[in-house]
């Protein structure tokens, strides 16, 4: 293992060398507990070290996760400035992480032009299509079905919409108050 660290080790009592002809005086018990005990020293030392390593690694891996997630408003700016929807924001930061590429190369590339155009399609053709059995003249969401309606759209739909749709009743009003009358 190339990170393997190596740790200092006391040297083990070696066990004696019986001489033939002489008796072995050597405490065999007392020599196998002290081996014993260093067996276990060492074992705490390798778990602890084992798992060490592990909080090291779920650390590692937990600041990574946060920085991952951690909003750039820089490139929330530069995508909204190349006209990217914030639906797609999460598509194209994704992109850019697997990838590896910078942001603008991202936007080059042909498949994700490709995707941000079928993602932009298939939202307008969701809010276009009429919500109700009933068909009218114009789509639900344009201004001119709302001021023909005489209703406004709820904010909370299409707050995008709402503005629009105040705006142009303010003109309306504006202009017909401005008007000359016979």
């Amino acid at each position: 293992m190339p990170n393997e660290e190596k740790v200092e080790v006391e040297e083990l009592a070696e066990l004696p060398e019986v001489v033939e002809g002489e008796e072995d005086t050597t405490d065999y018990k007392t020599l196998a507990s002290q081996h014993l005990a260093s067996a276990k020293r060492f074992k705490k030392l390798y778990d602890k070290e084992k798992l060490d390593k592990k909080v090291e690694a779920k650390v590692e891996k937990e600041l990574e996760k946060k920085e991952t997630e951690k909003t750039d408003y820089g490139q929330m700016a530069f995508l909204e400035s190349k006209g990217v929807s914030e639906e797609d924001y999460d598509f194209v930061l994704g992109e850019v992480k697997g990838t590896g590429k910078e942001l603008r190369e991202v936007l080059k590339f042909k498949y994700v032009q490709e995707e941000l155009k079928n993602r932009k399609e298939a939202r307008e053709t969701k809010t276009a299509l009429p919500t109700s059995k009933r068909s009218s003249g114009a789509a639900s969401n344009e201004t001119d079905y709302w001021i023909a309606k005489g209703e406004m759209p709820k904010r909370e739909d299409n707050p995008e919409l709402y503005r629009k749709v105040r705006k142009e009743k303010e003109r309306l009003e504006l202009s017909h108050q401005s008007s000359p009358r016979k």
